[in-house]
């Protein structure tokens, strides 16, 4: 025992508060023509791993646009139907 080497323990590291932020966090900005940006990685990552031509894939999209709040805060911000709405590269036409 006396040979073995002495144990090495570890203290966690400081997370920045940045870090710590909500994974699912988005802004919404609203664009001189009347359009919407979403900034959101989550839900740019579900855009790349999804197949939007795909019924499912699609309405799995719009649920989570409706589970992070996105959708509400569109409202709040006055969008109307047939407004164009961007999620990164994605571009749909809001539809109430």
């Amino acid at each position: 025992m006396k040979e073995l080497p002495p144990v090495i323990t570890y203290e966690p590291d400081f997370m920045p508060e940045e870090a710590q932020r909500d994974p699912r966090a988005f802004t919404v900005t609203r664009r001189d023509d009347g359009s919407f940006d979403v900034a959101s990685a989550f839900l740019e990552g579900i855009l790349a791993g999804s197949d939007i031509d795909d019924y499912e894939s699609l309405q799995y999209f719009q649920r989570q646009l409706a589970d992070t709040g996105v959708l509400e805060k569109l409202t709040e911000m006055g969008v109307k139907e047939n407004d164009t709405v961007r999620v990164g590269d994605f571009e749909f036409d809001y539809i109430f």
